[in-house]
Parts: structure tokens; sequence; C-alpha cells
């Protein structure tokens, strides 16, 4: 059951794909290596593109939005970020579905989810970040 607070905040696009499109940052290493892995996850289910690339085709989308956190645009326009979209384009992974579940439907799970999240989002340029998560190249 989705509390109301989650539906606030969530423009829509008149746009969409046909499949979900999840908008990252091409510039942020932690970013890419982390999408690459959910790429290989989700196959041709999630298309995936930087936002550098393609935020003027989504007008309705604040532009603010896409440096605090990843978006996934819906195939019925609704755009969700955060954690919630993580979760969301990880729903083809059979063996990933219970976030989303969770998500929608455990107490407190959405809370804490977007928490770790956004502390996550502000640290991801860090050095110490990139140097964890990602190889040097």
């Amino acid at each position: 059951m989705k509390t109301v607070s989650k539906a606030f905040n969530k423009p829509r696009v008149s746009n969409p794909k046909m499949k979900p499109l999840l908008l990252y940052d091409g510039n942020c290493g932690f970013c890419r290596k982390w999408v690459g892995r959910w790429r290989a996850l989700t196959g041709d289910q999630v298309l995936y593109e930087p936002y550098q690339e393609v935020a003027f085709r989504f007008s309705e989308i604040d532009p603010q939005r896409f440096t605090q956190s990843l978006q996934l645009i819906l195939s019925n326009g609704e755009v969700l970020q955060g954690a919630e979209a993580v979760f969301k384009s990880l729903e083809s992974v059979i063996y990933l579905r219970w976030l989303n579940w969770s998500y929608d439907h455990v107490p407190g799970f959405s809370g804490l989810s977007e928490w770790v999240y956004r502390k996550v989002a502000e640290n991801r340029h860090r050095v110490w970040m990139n140097r964890v998560c990602c190889k040097k190249h």
C-alpha cells in the first residue's frame, strides 16, 4: 500500500519510451559502474541514457532532479527517482523483485531506502567512493 506522500512531486513526461528509461549522471564513475551492472541484469527490459545527452527531451523534469538522483521514466510517463527508481528498474530481475515490493509494502523500508540512497548520492564523487567501486583505467 503506497502512502499518499509518495505520489507528490512525481512529474510526468508527455513523450515516454515504450520501455522504462533510466537517466543517470554520465560524468560520475560510480554511477556508470552501477548502471553497467544493472544493464547486465535487466537486459533489454530497461533503457539507460546519461541525462546529459537526453534531458533536453524531458522539459517536464526539473533539471535539478538530474543532479540529485537518477530518474526513471516509466512507459506511462510517470517519473520516479532515487531508491524507488532503482528498485522499479530492477523489477524485471526475478530475484530482486522483493526490493520494489518491500518499497511499496513494508513500513519504513521506503524511508530507509531513500535515506541510504541520499547518503550514497551525496558522496558519490568522493575519491574513496570511486576507488572502492570503480576500477581505474
